[in-house]
Order: structure tokens, then C-alpha cells, then sequence
């Protein structure tokens, strides 16, 4: 059912045309993305869509300063990898709109021009580091939306 319920508000994000916050994200994800793609001359990056990765976070309650300032620093440096585009951290927003789901602490989001460049991100060895050193922070595994930005 989590699952589910944070589909549906990632669905809304998208669904909102240009007005919302996700939505003026995504729309510089993609203006980025181009950029690269008119820099390249080759026909692969060219025609790749944009593969988006969202990760959703539900963080322990009795984490310390020093362990909350620890994972925000390890999620922000996964923004070195090679091949995250745009990668975005944050908590989430208090809008007072009731679909809002809450089942989660934190959001990592970040798009990749190719399946390549995702699984080589999951491989990357400072991704790696980043997870193991933070799982226990965690109440549960991460939950994670991958899709093709259209």
C-alpha cells in the first residue's frame, strides 16, 4: 500500500502541468539533459529519453544531529557520480493538500540519460559506500520509482 500511495503522488506531480514545484524540476532535468545531448555527437545519447530515479527515505526518530547532518551529506555527495543529472534531496513539503503521502522522511531524485549510466551509478563505488554506511539510519529498505520521463 506505501507503494502505492507514493505511485499516486509521484503520478500527481506530473500531472500537474507546469505549475508545480516537480514538475518545474523535472522541465530543467530535461533542459539539462538536452543541453548534454546538443554537446554529443553521438546518435545513442541523442535519442535516449531521460530515465528517472527516485528514492524514497524513512529515517529512524531518534537519529542524532550528527547522524542526520552524516546521511543528508552522503545523499548530496552521490551528486559526483558520473551520470546523475540533477539530483535533488529534501524532506518532504508540509502543504496541508490530504493526498499528500507522509510514509517517508526523505527524497533523493536525480535523472540519467540511459540505463547504462543508472546501473553504473548502482555499481559506483562511493553509491555503494553511501548505502551501507547508512542503512542504519533507516527504519526500512529505501522505496524506488524508476521511470522513463516522457
Amino acid at each position: 500500500m506505501q507503494k502505492l500511495t507514493l505511485l499516486i503522488a509521484l503520478t500527481l506531480f506530473l500531472a500537474c502541468g507546469g505549475d508545480c514545484p516537480m514538475q518545474k524540476e523535472l522541465n530543467a532535468t530535461k533542459a539539462e539533459l538536452e543541453k548534454m545531448r546538443s554537446n554529443d555527437s553521438t546518435s545513442a545519447v541523442a535519442v535516449s529519453p531521460l530515465l528517472m530515479h527516485t528514492v524514497f527515505f524513512k529515517t529512524k526518530p531518534d537519529l542524532t544531529e550528527e547522524e542526520l547532518t552524516d546521511f543528508k551529506t552522503k545523499m548530496n555527495d552521490l551528486s559526483d557520480i558520473p551520470g546523475a543529472i540533477n539530483l535533488r534531496f529534501g524532506k518532504p513539503a508540509e502543504t496541508g493538500d490530504p493526498r499528500l503521502s507522509s510514509d517517508y522522511d526523505f527524497v533523493l531524485h536525480m535523472g540519467f540519460a540511459s540505463l547504462n549510466e543508472l546501473e553504473a551509478y548502482q555499481k559506483n563505488a562511493t553509491h555503494i559506500r553511501a548505502k551501507e554506511s547508512t542503512k542504519g539510519y533507516l527504519t526500512a529498505p529505501p522505496v524506488v520509482f524508476d521511470y522513463w520521463l516522457e
